[in-house]
């Protein structure tokens, strides 16, 4: 019975295992848009917040005008390597009021070139006064290889700290994004243009 109980125990080992090494995980901070994004339309207007409670103590929050998606927060995402369409986008988001706190996403697989429909994210908290996780399926999904870029742009009230890709079916959290950046910040690899963070991201 011990034998039959060691090898139950050592095979769930394994599976986790080849799970985490196929994984595809990435982190990014809301404000480490890429440069060509446009956070200001107009009266439209993204502003880097400072919050105590945020990654890095700051986060990106919209105010201005509604409805208008003027403006566009861009992220390309490294090489998906496995598995792109089982991706799930994770948002940490600050959204009190269910009734005025939204954005809109879009999605391209080429680089930014062409986007995908308009998707509504509406992930308010009613009173809620704390930041928290919501996850969205993107209508358009991500594609093999290097080229995938998430926008955000304004529709309602937003506030985001920070954003998650992962395929591994698991939810986002601060403590898995402490493991995350460490492991980042600890791994050096000697072609690091070949290496991929979602590789990375698979060693811990």
């Amino acid at each position: 019975m011990r034998k039959i109980a060691v090898i139950t125990v050592l095979v769930f080992i394994l599976l986790f295992a080849l799970h985490s090494a196929h994984a595809y995980v990435y982190y990014v901070e809301a404000e480490s848009f890429d440069s060509d994004s446009a956070p200001i339309v107009g009266d439209a207007t993204w502003t880097m917040g400072e919050d105590a409670s945020a990654s890095n103590g700051q986060f990106m929050g919209y105010s201005g005008p509604h409805s208008g998606a003027t403006t566009g927060l861009l992220y390309t995402l490294p090489d998906i390597n496995d598995n792109p369409d089982q991706c799930k986008i994770w948002l940490r988001t600050l959204a009190p009021n269910n009734w005025t706190d939204s954005c809109f996403a879009y999605v391209s697989t080429d680089g930014g070139g062409t986007w995908g429909p308009q998707q509504t994210l509406a992930v308010a908290f009613a009173d809620d006064p704390d930041w928290a996780w919501a996850d969205f399926v993107p209508d358009t999904p991500f594609a093999a290889g290097t080229g995938n870029v998430l926008k955000l742009s304004e529709r309602e009230n937003f506030n985001l700290d920070l954003i998650c890709i992962r395929n591994d079916d698991l939810g986002a959290s601060m403590d898995d994004y402490a493991i995350w950046a460490e492991t980042l910040a600890t791994v050096k690899p000697v072609h690091k243009a070949a290496t991929t963070w979602g590789k990375i991201r698979s060693a811990y």
